[in-house]
């Protein structure tokens, strides 16, 4: 898995590897961290139900559809075992995200903390929408181009497996250096299931790993990136996808974004050792080393999922303190 797009074994599907969630974006600032992430070439969208964003997307969506990757997750409350049901909440969901959008790139099941009866038929209804023809699309495209799941453990994949199912192509976690999850990634790896990593928490509050975040942040320091940065680094040098997100109240945010994107960690704007003026500055590859992956790799402690509190993101107060302007200024 390399370059800005991931294919998975289970479907021939390109990913882009960096994308852009709107996890608790607040609903003024939607259209313009879209259009920001657009413009930093960020075309994979992450969305939900949950987020309750899906009406204040983008003004321009339909002028880009075939560039755009719109990754979509159901609430537990949409999982049923109805299939209509279902059915009816996706076809809303198209409808809400307005003209232009007549089917989702990727559709995942938000959480397995349902019932089997729901999950599975949450999961076989979406495999049927993926298999069926859209009369209504001029291509006569199905409504969903592939099927993920989220929090999926090893017991709830081996639930689609028993069912006689193909297994999604994606498995989108709470993934970090201090949880990693090294059984069931190796079991997704095994059946072909691309790894996201979710939205990262800022990782510093009242519950957490301080010691752990203290060793990530000064190699990030030591690295003159952000910590955003760092992880998303570490993750698409681990081959798993990820989708950061920030608000864009603020300059500082709305820079995030655009750093945060493939390009932006891909290729990072670092001073020489000359000690010139940032006239001079130029640009060297950002590689986390052997030592750098190793030191990463002894963090995990099997940080349990949800304890972070679900503060998703990089606030204004998150990001100032690892600004310079080596990597900050702008001509």
């Amino acid at each position: 898995m390399s370059g800005s797009t991931c294919t998975t074994k289970s479907c021939l599907l390109n990913i882009p590897r960096v994308g852009y969630s709107l996890y608790k974006t607040p609903i003024e600032q939607v259209q313009r961290g879209t259009e920001i992430a657009l413009r930093s070439g960020i075309y994979h969208l992450d969305i939900a139900t949950q987020y309750g964003i899906l009406r204040r997307f983008s003004d321009r969506q339909h002028e880009r559809r075939d560039q755009l990757f719109i990754s979509h997750k159901i609430s537990n409350d949409e999982q049923s075992i109805d299939p209509n049901q279902i059915k009816q909440s996706i076809q809303k969901t198209i409808e809400l995200l307005g003209p232009g959008v007549e089917y989702l790139d990727m559709v995942s099941i938000h959480s397995s903390l349902t019932d089997k009866a729901r999950r599975v038929t949450t999961y076989k209804t979406l495999l049927e929408l993926q298999n069926t023809q859209n009369n209504s699309h001029q291509n006569n495209a199905s409504l969903v181009r592939s099927i993920g799941v989220c929090n999926y453990g090893i017991q709830a994949l081996q639930e689609i497996q028993q069912e006689g199912l193909p297994f999604p192509q994606l498995n989108q976690l709470e993934i970090s250096p201090f949880n990693q999850h090294t059984d069931l990634v190796k079991f997704c790896n095994a059946h072909g299931i691309a790894i996201a990593c979710s939205p990262w928490s800022k990782l510093s509050g009242i519950d957490g790993p301080t010691k752990e975040w203290k060793i990530l942040s000064e190699l990030a320091t030591s690295k003159n990136v952000t910590k955003a940065q760092l992880l998303i680094k570490w993750s698409l040098q681990k081959g798993y996808i990820c989708v950061p997100r920030s608000s864009s109240k603020y300059k500082l945010e709305r820079i995030a974004i655009i750093e945060n994107s493939y390009g932006g960690t891909n290729l990072m704007k670092t001073t020489n050792t000359n000690n010139q003026d940032d006239n001079n500055t130029i640009n060297t590859p950002f590689i986390l080393s052997n030592t750098d992956m190793k030191i990463l790799k002894s963090l995990d402690i099997s940080y349990k999922a949800g304890r972070l509190g679900r503060r998703d993101g990089w606030s204004y107060v998150s990001i100032l303190p690892y600004c310079n302007t080596s990597t900050r200024k702008r001509k």
